[in-house]
Formats: C-alpha cells, structure tokens, sequence
C-alpha cells in the first residue's frame, strides 16, 4: 500500500531541470521563467522553453536550430544564466550540458552549486585534482 504513494522516477532531463530551476531561483529570475521551467520539467518541451528563454533573453543569442533542441535550449540558457549574473562554473555546466555532456557530472555539479555553492571543497571535483 505504501509503495503506491510513491513518486514516479524521474528521468535525468526532470532531475537536471529541477537544479536549473533551483539555480535560476537563487539569482533572482522572475516568476514567469520559473514556471516555463517547471514546464519543462513536467512536460519535456525544449522548443517551447527555447521561445521563452529568447523572449526573456531579448534576442542576445545567436541562431538557434530547433532540430537540436538541447542545442538550442543551452545556448538560451546560457545566455538567460548570463544575464541573472551566474558564476563561471555555473556558465560552463550549462555550456558542457548543452553540448551533449554527460549528464551525471552535470547534474552533481548543479546540486553542488545549489547547495555548497562550488564545485570544489566537497563538490564534485577534489581540491587536490
């Protein structure tokens, strides 16, 4: 009985899209691209995310092709990170997710930042590496 009332897994995409908009809360995004990603997160839509992140970016990013929509979804990203004022570290996880990286490392760097702050010093990567 107890092992119905518990959440469905999440799938590597909802997990990373939960730390993106813990990420995005933390530097002060407004309210209507929060909720776009939670969107996201419940809905998988990239392409529609992708509008709004350019609509909030103000046109700053370059061409998109929406046949790579994770392409294109982290070059918005990016650019709406950029703008909210997110650290270096944070710019080059969205950056190495949005082509193709491995997602595991992305999401421990993610939970990381949201919670200590850095990747280093208990992070996901070693002081002494």
């Amino acid at each position: 009985m107890a092992e119905d009332l518990k959440p469905p897994p999440q799938s590597m995409d909802q997990l990373i899209a939960c730390e993106i908009h813990f990420a995005m809360e933390h530097l002060g995004a407004p309210s209507r691209l929060l909720k776009w990603v939670d969107r996201w997160s419940q809905d998988g839509d990239a392409r529609t995310l992708v509008g709004a992140l350019q609509v909030f970016n103000d046109g700053r990013s370059q061409s998109i092709n929406l046949e790579y929509p994770r392409a294109a979804l982290g070059r918005e990203m990016y650019s709406t990170f950029e703008l909210l004022g997110a650290s270096p570290i944070l710019l080059g996880l969205i950056g190495y997710w949005s082509e193709c990286g491995d997602d595991e490392m992305v999401l421990d760097g993610l939970r990381a930042i949201n919670r200590k702050g850095s990747v280093f010093e208990g992070g996901i990567i070693a002081a002494d590496e």
